[in-house]
């Protein structure tokens, strides 16, 4: 294992990779529909009556519970599916080793 390898194994051991820090900061579109989404919040916030400011303020909380379980969902399906092509990847260069070993 090269130096780079093992020190992000280490990072991840550790528990110093947060890669959710960095997932959107390079997206100019996420900034775009992000500043768009809190201009509205803002307003929608100005109309709710004090009374009802509970309420939204829940409603909210649900929201943001829904896309932490969405985003998790995700990276579980993601991760997933790259180790499935690390399976499926190793497997093609096994039989491909045979393959020529049984040509020779």
């Amino acid at each position: 294992m090269n130096k780079k390898e093992e020190n992000i194994l280490e990072q991840l051991f550790d528990g110093r990779i947060f890669p959710e820090e960095s997932l959107c900061l390079n997206n100019p579109e996420y900034h775009k529909v992000n500043k768009a989404f809190n201009k509205e919040k803002d307003r929608l916030l100005k109309l709710v009556p004090d009374s009802d400011f509970q309420t939204f303020s829940t409603m909210e909380d649900l929201h943001n519970k829904l896309c932490n379980i969405f985003g998790f969902e995700g990276f579980v399906t993601g991760y997933k599916l790259g180790i499935k092509l690390l399976f499926e990847a190793l497997k093609r260069s096994d039989e491909s080793e045979t393959s020529e070993k049984l040509n020779q």
